[in-house]
């Protein structure tokens, strides 16, 4: 759990550069994208949306279900031109990690099968995606679905 909150106070800082992107018109179009494809109520975080600063690609993630928001996805962008997704499959719980040109973390919390919702605790996962060549480049491997750990979302 400290992980968590170390991981959580790195990125305050990005969240604070992400807060000058959010009036930019690619932002705008990549939030309008990802809300015509998710419930109504569902929530979503810019924190890793960092223009103009010679970043590749960009990223949205959070739910995508509108109901206790555990139907997490990322959405991954290029100025305002959707390039994919992290997964088919929604992730319970994905949190921001930190960011360079070429490359993008984040982290994948995993849940034991007895875990409810609210208190994960089979620790997490970093998971890297990286521009490259022209699309989005996945570098460490999604945990698994079934598993003493796993990464469900609301529909395993």
């Amino acid at each position: 759990m400290k992980r968590l909150v170390a991981l959580a106070a790195l990125c305050a800082g990005i969240c604070a550069a992400a807060a000058s992107a959010a009036g930019s018109t690619d932002l705008r179009t990549a939030q309008r994208y990802v809300a015509r494809h998710c419930h109504p109520g569902s929530r979503r975080s810019a924190s890793m949306w960092v223009e103009d600063r010679g970043f590749r690609f960009e990223a949205l993630y959070g739910d995508c279900g509108g109901g206790d928001g555990h139907e997490q996805r990322i959405w991954f962008f290029r100025g305002s031109r959707f390039v994919g997704t992290d997964s088919k499959r929604p992730s319970a719980e994905i949190l921001a990690g930190w960011r360079d040109l070429d490359t993008l973390a984040f982290l994948y919390v995993l849940y034991r099968p007895t875990d409810p919702l609210c208190c994960p605790t089979g620790g997490a996962v970093v998971v890297r995606y990286r521009w490259r060549q022209g699309r989005i480049v996945r570098l460490d491997p999604l945990p698994p679905w079934t598993a003493s750990k796993s990464r469900p979302g609301r529909y395993p």
